[in-house]
């Protein structure tokens, strides 16, 4: 039976790529990327994995909105 891939498991992918992406460009290219880029690269891939995460996990879409009502009437909701 298959595990369903984690969110650690596509960080590390990502993680993995970049610095494949780097290791080829100064290998066979000689293109040196600064540490720099890649933290900034990473951190604008984590950026927006945290707030893809608070938009799915507080209710402000039209559909999580839909969803907080539903609950509320089962008595389930949050206030």
């Amino acid at each position: 039976m298959e595990k369903p891939w984690l969110t650690k498991d596509w960080f590390i992918l990502i993680v993995a790529f970049v610095g494949g992406i780097k290791l080829a460009l100064s290998a066979f290219f000689g293109i040196e990327v600064p540490q720099e880029g890649i933290d900034g690269v990473l951190d604008m891939i984590g950026a927006a994995a945290m707030f893809y995460g608070i938009w799915k996990n507080t209710h402000v879409s039209k559909k999580a909105k839909d969803q907080m009502e539903v609950l509320r009437e089962k008595g389930q909701g949050l206030g």
